[in-house]
């Protein structure tokens, strides 16, 4: 459940997915090739991705979610900066989902 997503940026379709060495791919599927990849994004794996795009400044939030290290982190899609990075936000158990939440814009 949510292993991937996929976006649309200035007419290209990216595939973003994690490896089995918790590498985060950002693969661009108009050309077929792999446009970046950030290794180690996470400390163990990394189970679940979401996106949000904010379309007044076309600008994509790539969200990584490490489920049982209870890990989140926001990544900015145009240079893969890690913006947040929230780390055991719970004592025990795992995170499952994730979302994210848009509010008076």
């Amino acid at each position: 459940d949510n292993t991937f997503t996929i976006i649309n940026f200035d007419g290209i379709s990216y595939l973003i997915y994690a490896t089995i060495n918790k590498s985060i791919i950002s693969y661009n599927i108009n050309e077929e090739i792999i446009s970046i990849e950030i290794k180690n994004a996470h400390q163990s794996d990394i189970t679940n991705f979401r996106h949000y795009h904010k379309k007044n400044t076309n600008k994509y939030i790539i969200m990584s979610v490490e489920g049982y290290e209870r890990n989140i982190k926001l990544w900015d899609f145009m240079n893969w900066n890690c913006i947040l990075s929230l780390s055991s936000i719970y004592r025990s158990g795992l995170i499952f989902s994730s979302c994210f939440i848009e509010e008076n814009n």
